[in-house]
């Protein structure tokens, strides 16, 4: 099993289990709030910042150079 990484370190096409969030709480539970919790699995449509997820059917924008991270558990296929 590898170790939890940044969301941002995912390549296009990756996908990985949202391990853990880190950051304000306001943030974190807005991220929460739209399907982003532990376990969850998340899959990158495009890298950078802002980076481009979908989780379940949606598929969200996100910046990833902020005070807020997400790590996941990468998932090999």
């Amino acid at each position: 099993m590898l170790p939890p990484i940044p969301l941002h370190l995912l390549g296009p096409g990756d996908t990985g289990k949202i391990a853990s969030l880190y950051g304000d709480a306001g943030e974190v539970l807005r991220l929460q709030e739209l399907g982003l919790c532990q376990g969850a699995t998340v899959g990158m449509v495009r890298a950078g910042s802002p980076c481009i997820i979908k989780v379940g059917e949606q598929t969200l924008c996100l910046r990833t150079d902020g005070p807020l991270q997400v790590l996941v558990q990468p998932q090999i296929h």
